[in-house]
């Protein structure tokens, strides 16, 4: 070979070096992007607990951002909630925050809350990822009510190790190839070794991806592959589906009644009455799949202010007309865009309504029967309106009173629910119960009752 063919060969190997190593180099920095998360504001439950949980979420959002975290805004989680239909109660459980952190590109959500326990306070987070999973758990227990600002420190950073992706192993840059003297130059080293030039040119973990890794590097390898497979699992229980039914209700309103049946003719005008309703779940103190969804429920209305009279007749009676139900309840929520829940009922209930006349013709009447039936919720506008419908078939009616014979009937009933804000509800809604009678004597009569209802009261999960 000529002298100068070898020395433009060895030039080229050395710029070819120089040109991986700068390749090399970019390789080892760094690319790092801030890890995106949302902290919705802490709930409480105790004395003094609402105060300690706005202080602890103000100093745990404050050192996340000092961790280089990149905060997202209560507010905009919960509007992009609403947006997509899904209702405040169940915007941080699984299958919400996964539909949430997609939409608006989060990494994490910390849930947080403070619980009183005697003269202490617990502190409980959760750090759902982006797939909706537990990444991770953490306790603290409280005496004076603040949150320390080096345990705050503490959970910040235990929280971005978990957020923040592990880094790729760094690219060793090759070693630089020196120039070749021209009298080194032979014809024998025209073309380089195919070997050679591979294990020069390659980084020093590829040139070594033969050799037994030591167990240092073994133990860390696997303690990462543990670590990555216990953020991932999925949460031991079910994610809860209530659907449009809270856990619980307890209502109290004024209600209008009509009531027309029998033989001769009973028929009230429209009078006041005051009605209660109540219902409430398992899921209200448990959290166990299959029992959660097992409640009880029912309704007691008392009639105010009713008289009967014959037609053109000056002499009117007063009157007392009763209802009530109880029952027990199975709830099937599904979770989709409308939120709807079925719910399977089996109970036993009455109505009476007794006339203060000695006149024959005038007739007590009372009613007792078990009864099936389920009631359908929709969300019309989430979170906070909701539509409901009920039927129930009244199967071995027993009269009472002055009345014999046996027989059957059915209930209706349809309404609108709005929740003004957490807890507060306000209702309205019409009701229809109807009994058809078969006498002893032969024939057959019917007593029809009719209602309309306004309620307010509190509603929770």
């Amino acid at each position: 070979m000529h002298p100068k063919t070898g020395r433009d060969h060895a030039r080229l190997a050395t710029l070819a070096a120089v040109l991986f190593f700068f390749l090399g180099g970019l390789a080892v920095v760094p690319c790092s992007t801030a890890q995106t998360l949302v902290v919705p504001k802490f709930s409480s439950r105790g004395k003094g607990a609402k105060r300690l949980a706005s202080r602890a979420w103000k100093v745990i959002a404050q050192e996340l951002k000092k961790q280089g975290a990149k905060m997202v805004s209560s507010k905009t989680y919960y509007r992009k909630a609403k947006r997509m239909r899904i209702r405040r109660s169940r915007s941080l459980k699984s299958r919400s925050v996964k539909r949430l952190a997609k939409a608006l590109n989060l990494d994490a959500v910390l849930i947080g809350s403070v619980r009183r326990k005697g003269r202490r306070y617990r502190m409980n987070f959760t750090l759902r990822g982006a797939d909706g999973s537990i990444l991770m758990r953490k306790a603290y227990r409280l005496r004076k009510r603040r949150m320390p600002r080096n345990k705050a420190t503490e959970l910040a950073i235990l929280i971005m190790d978990k957020v923040t992706p592990a880094e790729a192993p760094p690219v060793e840059p090759p070693p630089i190839v020196a120039e070749t003297p021209p009298a080194a130059a032979t014809p024998d080293n025209d073309t380089p070794p195919a070997k050679s030039l591979s294990d020069e040119f390659l980084p020093a973990w590829a040139r070594d991806k033969n050799k037994p890794a030591d167990k240092k590097t073994e133990a860390s390898t696997k303690a990462t592959s543990e670590s990555s497979t216990e953020a991932k699992a999925p949460a031991k229980s079910s994610p809860r589906k209530q659907g449009s039914v809270n856990d619980a209700l307890l209502a109290v309103g004024a209600s209008f009644h009509h009531r027309a049946g029998l033989n001769p003719r009973h028929e009230a005008s429209l009078f006041p009455g005051l009605r209660v309703d109540g219902r409430m779940f398992l899921g209200t103190f448990l959290d166990m799949p299959g029992i959660r969804d097992i409640g009880f429920g029912g309704f007691f209305d008392m009639g105010m202010g009713l008289e009967y009279g014959y037609q053109n007749a000056e002499e009117n009676w007063s009157a007392s007309q009763m209802q009530w139900r109880g029952e027990l309840l199975y709830r099937l929520a599904f979770d989709v865009t409308t939120s709807p829940a079925i719910l399977f009922k089996v109970g036993y209930g009455g109505t009476s309504c007794s006339i203060d006349s000695d006149a024959v013709d005038v007739l007590d009447a009372s009613y007792m029967a078990p009864y099936a039936g389920l009631d359908i919720y929709l969300t019309l506008w989430p979170p906070m309106i909701r539509f409901f419908a009920s039927g129930s078939f009244l199967f071995l009616v027993s009269p009472g009173g002055d009345l014999d014979g046996s027989g059957m009937g059915f209930s209706v009933m349809a309404g609108i629910d709005v929740d003004l804000i957490d807890l507060v509800h306000v209702g309205l809604g019409y009701d229809m119960t109807q009994y058809m009678i078969d006498a002893e004597g032969g024939g057959s009569y019917s007593d029809t009752y009719q209602g309309f209802f306004i309620r307010a009261g509190v509603n929770f999960n």
